[in-house]
C-alpha cells in the first residue's frame, strides 16, 4: 500500500505489538482506507464473558484468536501502522468480488446473467436457514443466546407469529437497542429482500413462456450460453423487491388503471 498520511503511531509506541489486531476498513470512493488497532485481550475478555453466559459460544475456540494475532505480529512489527493508507490493485481484489458497491462507483456494463453469477466469490456463504442465526450475529442484543424469533414460547400467540411480526414487535419494542443497530435492522432487511426475491424466481421459472417443463440443467444452460430471451425476464423477478425499478413500474401501472376506472384523484381540503 501506499501511505497517503501519516498519523504518527508507530509500532514501537505499543506496549506489545502481538496483543493487537489490524482492521481494515472498506475502502471509500478513492481507495483510501482507515486501519483500526483492537487489543486483543479485550476479544478474549469479551468472548471469555460470552462463553459463560451464552450457551451458543461456549464451543468457540480461543486459539483461533491466537492464531490471528500471531498472523499479524509481522506485519505490525514491519510497518510504522500509518492510519491512512492508499489501496491498490491487489488489495481491491478480493473487494470487486461482491455486487454492493458505493453509490458513486461505475456501473458494471456487463451481461445481467454475468453480473448475478458471481464467479470471483470463493467464500462459503453463511447458511441463513441456521436456527439460531441471529442470535450468532448479534451477541450484544442477545447476550444469553435466548429469545430469539425461534425461542420457545409459552403463548400460544406468540408461537406462531410470522417472521415480519416478530421484526415489527421488535423494531417498535420499548427497548430501542433493536431498532438503533443498524446491523440488526440491515440482517432482517436482508432477509425479507432474499424471501421477495426468491418468490419472484419461482414466479419468473413458473410463467416465462417456454419454461414449462424445463429442467434445472436446461435453465442452467440458458444462463451460460447468455440465452437473451431469458436474460430479459431477469427483471421480472425484482417486481416483489420494493424499492427496485420493476416495483415501481408496477405500482404505477396498478394507479394508472385505478385512475382509468374511477378518474383522476381530487384532494379535499376541510
Amino acid at each position: 500500500m501506499e501511505t497517503l498520511n501519516e498519523v504518527g503511531i508507530d509500532s514501537n509506541h505499543l506496549p506489545n505489538p502481538e496483543l493487537y489486531i489490524i482492521i481494515n476498513g472498506q475502502p471509500t470512493k478513492s481507495n483510501n482506507v482507515w486501519h483500526s488497532l483492537v487489543d486483543v485481550n479485550k476479544i478474549k475478555a469479551a468472548l471469555t464473558k460470552l462463553k459463560e453466559i451464552n450457551w451458543l459460544y461456549r464451543n468457540v475456540d480461543d486459539d483461533s484468536i491466537d492464531e490471528s494475532s500471531k498472523n499479524v505480529i509481522q506485519v505490525v512489527s514491519n510497518t510504522t501502522c500509518k492510519m491512512l493508507e492508499k489501496a491498490n490493485d491487489q488489495d481491491l481484489e478480493g473487494l470487486s468480488a461482491y455486487t454492493i458497491r458505493n453509490l458513486d462507483s461505475k456501473i458494471a456494463t456487463g451481461s445481467d446473467i454475468s453480473e448475478y453469477k458471481l464467479m470471483n466469490v470463493k467464500e462459503a456463504p453463511i447458511d441463513n436457514r441456521q436456527e439460531h442465526l441471529n442470535l450468532l450475529c448479534f451477541p450484544t442484543l442477545f447476550p444469553t443466546g435466548q429469545y430469539g424469533e425461534h425461542h420457545p414460547r409459552q403463548s400460544y400467540l406468540a408461537q406462531i407469529l410470522s417472521s415480519s411480526e416478530y421484526i415489527k414487535s421488535r423494531l417498535l419494542n420499548k427497548d430501542s437497542r433493536f431498532r438503533r443497530n443498524h446491523s440488526y435492522c440491515l440482517h432482517y432487511y436482508g432477509l425479507k429482500i432474499n424471501k421477495a426475491l426468491k418468490t419472484g424466481i419461482y414466479n419468473l421459472l413458473k410463467t416465462s413462456r417456454g419454461n414449462v417443463g424445463q429442467t434445472v440443467a436446461e435453465i442452467l444452460e440458458k444462463i451460460n450460453v447468455l440465452d437473451e430471451e431469458f436474460e430479459g425476464n431477469l427483471s421480472t423477478m425484482l417486481a416483489p423487491i420494493r424499492g427496485t425499478n420493476q416495483y415501481w413500474f408496477r405500482v404505477k401501472g396498478e394507479v394508472k388503471a385505478m385512475i382509468a376506472e374511477y378518474g383522476s384523484p381530487t384532494l379535499f381540503l376541510t
